[in-house]
């Protein structure tokens, strides 16, 4: 688990997508390419991605429950 307030950088949130989905080849030009330019989803704090945001877009992705979330980074 992580800390309530920690934020991830664009590869961090590539590489929690690859481990906790089926979309193994995800990775920081993945989430720039894929989420920002194409669908507009944007980082909330800047250039990071809130622990929230990652929980969300998890569940909608993937139905990946906050919970089952592998923090880990491999």
């Amino acid at each position: 688990m992580v800390a309530r307030g920690e934020t991830f950088t664009n590869e961090q949130f590539g590489k929690l997508i690859a481990q906790n989905t089926h979309i193994k080849d995800a990775n920081a030009k993945w989430v720039k390419d894929s989420l920002i330019k194409t669908y507009r989803l944007l980082p909330d704090q800047g250039r990071k991605w809130s622990q929230q945001r990652v929980e969300r877009f998890l569940f909608e992705l993937a139905f990946v429950k906050p919970d089952k979330i592998d923090w880990t980074m491999k």
